[in-house]
């Protein structure tokens, strides 16, 4: 029904030692009658539709589906300057709710988990998180603080140092776009 070509593939996703791809992830939720979401995260709702419909085995479940869309993801390793955004292969594809989704929104992963860029928003608000493009470190996210004398970049992990920007520095020439959301596998 799923496909499987061996019998240890379901073992072998159950102990971490391979991932399903998204079609896959997608046919299970479908087959199990839950929600894509519950699937890969474990939150929210467990069940696609209501399970005495499951029974009857209606065709709310394509209904349910079709409350998805899967998102290319690019590496930001090989991600290019906000002009050239994204300017690579995709690398992966997410499957995620509609409601997150717009067409000015690219996925990149980044640091082990992925964040979806709106390349739409590149207004300079102070403290908001973006994805900018450092000549030194490609595309990276960096929260944006606006100071007397400079804008400052500073990396959510605190270790690591911020950059200053002149004040006067164009969005254009190093934002790529705000975080709208963030998928940690």
């Amino acid at each position: 029904m799923l496909g499987f070509n061996r019998i240890a593939t379901i073992s072998d996703y159950e102990k971490d030692k391979r991932y399903p791809d998204i079609e896959t992830v997608c046919k299970m939720a479908d087959f199990g009658s839950v929600s894509i979401e519950w699937l890969l995260t474990g939150r929210g709702q467990i069940f696609s539709f209501p399970a005495e419909q499951a029974k009857q085995g209606t065709d709310d479940a394509k209904s349910k589906q079709d409350d998805f869309v899967i998102v290319k993801v690019y590496d930001q390793s090989a991600a290019a300057p906000p002009a050239k955004f994204p300017d690579a292969l995709s690398v992966d594809s997410l499957c995620i709710s509609k409601n997150k989704f717009s067409a000015n929104i690219t996925a990149i992963k980044t640091n082990g988990m992925i964040a979806g860029i709106d390349k739409s928003d590149t207004a300079i608000e102070n403290g908001k998180l973006y994805a900018v493009w450092l000549e030194a470190e490609g595309v990276v996210l960096r929260r944006i603080f606006v100071r007397q004398n400079a804008l400052e970049l500073c990396p959510e992990d605190r270790s690591l140092s911020s950059t200053t920007l002149p004040p006067d520095s164009r969005s254009e020439d190093f934002i790529i776009g705000a975080v709208r959301w963030i998928y940690i596998p």
